[in-house]
């Protein structure tokens, strides 16, 4: 589905997709195997 959604939006290799919460990682993971650049965040706190 977002392999499909990243075609129809047209989004190029060497594009920049952001994914502030980013959950599972799929829009990341997709978008490095197209060759698109990505950054993802999480709204999620980690505690050491």
């Amino acid at each position: 589905m977002i392999r499909a959604l990243l075609n129809l939006i047209r989004v190029n290799e060497g594009d920049l997709v952001l994914d502030p919460f980013m959950g599972s990682g799929t829009t990341i993971l997709e978008s490095e195997i197209l060759g698109i650049n990505s950054v993802g965040g999480s709204d999620k706190q980690v505690r050491l």
